[in-house]
């Protein structure tokens, strides 16, 4: 038995960190977040050679605090098998033990290694972001439960061809080269908007078609010469196979009036990231009513990454909610899992259906503009990338002043508590909460959304 009492101490002897288990003082069925975490972390374990989650043990310190909660593991395993359409063998056991004198409930859960790629073939959302996405392969990297690299997906592949037992399907295949794609340009949108950048030939490439795609003079040939690149290796330079000389740097700069560090900031679209900008950084700080002094202490990168991730998601979840019908949250909490509810549907309860009808119309006017960057997106990447994502991607095809009309359209104020608490209140959202009907205008001069008397 690998989930049992003599397995759980071994491991917490060894007092550190480690991708092959974790720390948690419980493991939740409900409410749906707790539950999508946990299945994301069942599903990276078991691309990633098994694993242990000890329970009842505090996450940073390992102190035995006991579980509070404890969980069948037949109804954990039957509501796996639910989820994802498929079952995984886990082991879960729970034990008695005496702590300084008192007497508490410990556990072990063990998701054992897999013989194929695990992934979900359905997207999992909690109330401020994506979980877990559909055919997304997930692994266990520096204790955290994340997206697959092309290197992750090389090795997996790898250990599952060693095994003998398992030959890939087309379907395999697929997800293979669509995570592949996905890790790339899901990391790229992140680390642009975090402003963090490496130079390398890899990213030389992305260079390359960036600049390429945003010019219409040249094919591919003759901009390949006017840069100098080897003419026998210029399919190389775009795959990252090659490394850029100086020379066909300055000379990128030189033809195409390219800012000097273009090579060497995050970029997309030729942008560096928006928050660079004083004025669109002035309009996320000014909404800041509750620890603005925090802000001097934190990563300035991660912040605004948060502020405009949590924005695209809720410009997304609230044009949804204005294009659906009326949902009723299912008792079942199964069924919830499968189901088409919306939470905001709460909110508004208490309408008739025309009403309802009448209300949505109203914020479908006045929040107009935040509908069609939210009804937009970068067809190319429309398979490979998140709704968020398509949103920042569409952002950065504006000027300045629209996009701080978006944010103070949205933004109704935030509030820091450390950097890993930044609550956001959006006006559409606050608005629902309350059912106000408000008119608005956006003052160009001022930079700001003026609000008219209730109607």
């Amino acid at each position: 038995m690998v989930a049992s009492r003599e397995k759980f101490f071994e491991i917490l002897a060894l007092d550190r960190e480690d991708n092959r288990w974790d720390y948690k003082q419980d493991i939740h069925s409900k409410p749906k977040e707790l539950f999508y975490e946990l299945l994301k972390d069942v599903l990276a374990f078991s691309n990633s050679g098994g694993g242990h989650l000890l329970l009842g043990v505090e996450d940073k310190n390992h102190n035995l605090v006991g579980v509070s909660n404890i969980i069948d593991e037949s109804d954990l395993g039957q509501k796996i098998h639910t989820s994802l359409g498929y079952s995984i063998n886990i082991e879960l056991t729970y034990f008695k033990h005496y702590n300084e004198g008192n007497e508490i409930e410990l556990g072990i859960l063990y998701i054992p290694n897999a013989q194929r790629i695990y992934t979900s073939s359905k997207t999992f959302t909690g109330s401020r972001n994506t979980i877990i996405q559909s055919d997304i392969v997930y692994v266990r990297r520096n204790t955290s439960s994340i997206n697959a690299n092309g290197d992750d997906l090389q090795e997996i592949a790898y250990k599952i061809i060693k095994h003998g037992k398992y030959e890939f399907s087309e379907l395999d295949k697929s997800i293979i080269k669509r995570n592949k794609e996905f890790a790339d340009r899901a990391a790229r949108v992140y680390e642009y908007l975090e402003g963090k950048y490496k130079f390398s030939s890899i990213n030389f490439s992305s260079k390359l078609q960036e600049l390429f795609y945003n010019q219409v003079k040249h094919n591919k040939l003759e901009f390949a010469i006017l840069l100098g690149l080897d003419e026998e290796r210029i399919d190389d330079y775009f795959d990252g196979l090659a490394v850029p000389r100086i020379e066909h740097i300055l000379r990128a700069n030189e033809i195409f009036k390219l800012p000097t560090d273009y090579f060497f900031q995050p970029t997309i679209n030729l942008r560096k990231p928006l928050w660079y900008s004083p004025m669109i950084s002035y309009c996320i700080i000014d909404k800041v009513v509750v620890g603005k002094d925090i802000l001097f202490e934190i990563d300035k990168g991660e912040f605004f990454r948060t502020v405009f991730m949590q924005m695209a998601i809720s410009v997304h979840k609230f044009k949804e909610w204005l294009h659906s019908s009326r949902t009723e949250k299912p008792k079942d909490d199964i069924a919830l899992l499968f189901s088409d509810y919306n939470d905001l549907d709460d909110y508004v309860s208490t309408l008739s259906d025309e009403k309802l009808a009448n209300y949505k119309r109203h914020l479908s006017r006045q929040f107009y503009k935040l509908l069609e960057v939210a009804g937009s997106g970068v067809e190319r990447e429309e398979d490979l990338l998140l709704p968020e994502e398509r949103i920042i991607l569409h952002l950065t095809g504006f000027n300045d002043e629209f996009i701080c009309r978006i944010i103070n359209e949205s933004i109704k104020e935030i509030k820091v508590e450390d950097k890993n608490n930044i609550s956001i209140e959006f006006h559409y959202y606050y608005e629902l909460k309350n059912l106000i009907i408000k008119g608005r205008t956006y003052n160009s001069e001022k930079v700001m959304v003026e609000f008219k008397e209730e109607m």
